[in-house]
């Protein structure tokens, strides 16, 4: 279970804004290769053979921005 208390609220701490920077970059980065990886899939043909990649990296995503 989660914890009842101590969740992130608020501004972030300025020892950890560099690390949620680098950690915002990462995520658009994915999210744009992921894109561009799906775009080249379907031009492609290939959407079938790619569909778990693809899946994985949308996983990737959101773990990455909501975990």
């Amino acid at each position: 279970p989660l914890p009842s208390g101590a969740l992130l609220t608020g501004a972030i701490p300025p020892e950890a804004a560099q690390d949620f920077k680098r950690l915002k970059w990462s995520i658009v980065a994915l999210i744009a290769s992921g894109t561009g990886r799906l775009w080249f899939a379907c031009v492609e043909g290939l959407l079938g053979n790619d569909f778990s990649a693809l899946l994985n990296m949308f996983l990737n995503i959101i773990m990455g921005a909501f975990v």
